[in-house]
């Protein structure tokens, strides 16, 4: 058995309990590298957007502590946040 499989008991108990499972060794062939943009492009465009729908983040200052934080700028339909000070960290 190889690294990211189920074991045979894991297996069974996934089928006995109606868990579907996926082993990880035939997950790297869904990937195609060519289409991946550089690690560079993909952490800089990420903390501009919202961890819950993609949208663009707007900065805020909280009401009741002045602390600033970003917010969707899809609220109050998705409420996705992150603290300021978390970036600086």
């Amino acid at each position: 058995m190889g690294q990211g499989e189920l074991t045979q008991a894991a297996r069974d108990f996934c089928r006995e309990n109606s868990i579907y499972w996926l082993d990880a060794s035939p997950l790297p062939a869904f990937v195609d590298p060519q289409a991946m943009p550089p690690q560079h492009e993909i952490a800089a465009d990420r903390a501009s957007l919202c961890p819950l729908c993609g949208a663009q983040m707007t900065l805020r200052t909280a009401k009741k502590t002045q602390r600033p934080f970003w917010r969707c700028t899809r609220f109050p339909a998705c409420r996705g946040k992150r603290f300021a000070e978390a970036e600086a960290s």
